[in-house]
């Protein structure tokens, strides 16, 4: 049994759950609505393509008055990313990183050290004016807090 099966079934967690892969297809079917679906440092990692395919899949299959959360990384933790991953550059690349990001309003970086999986794996930078436009109409978007340093937590809960 694969480690975070063996993990839910330990905590005693008895409603029914679905790993998925880490990037999800229009071909994934993730069963029927659900009441919350939770997403902690997942979408931190993705390039836009799959940021806004994982989002529309996963807030499709909200049930009415359902809540999907997912933790995003947002400009002020782009001086800590320079520091670690730019050392001797980090003052430009922060600056550049930043002028980007108010811009475009998404910024991809890959992961350095890890050149197979530049394409869609990095850190994924939004601000709150992207999420809103992301989100679709009859949806609403709250902001609730830092659960870490490196990431912002939102919900968007489908409204009745």
């Amino acid at each position: 049994m694969p480690r975070v099966e063996a993990l839910i079934n330990e905590l005693g967690f008895q409603n029914r759950f679905y790993l998925v892969s880490q990037i999800l297809t229009e071909e994934d079917r993730l069963g029927s609505e659900y009441d919350f679906i939770f997403s902690y440092s997942v979408f931190t990692h993705f390039n836009e393509n799959p940021f806004i395919l994982n989002f529309q899949q996963l807030i499709s299959r909200l049930k009415p008055d359902g809540v999907l959360y997912i933790t995003v990384r947002q400009e002020d933790f782009l001086d800590q990313f320079c520091k670690y991953w730019y050392k001797s550059d980090a003052d430009s690349k922060t600056l550049y990183f930043k002028e980007r990001l108010n811009k475009e309003n998404f910024l991809f970086v890959p992961i350095i050290d890890h050149p197979d999986r530049r394409e869609f794996w990095g850190s994924a930078f939004v601000t709150p004016k992207y999420l809103e436009d992301l989100m679709p109409s009859g949806y609403q978007m709250k902001f609730l807090g830092d659960p870490d340093p490196s990431q912002k937590l939102y919900a968007f809960s489908r409204q009745r």
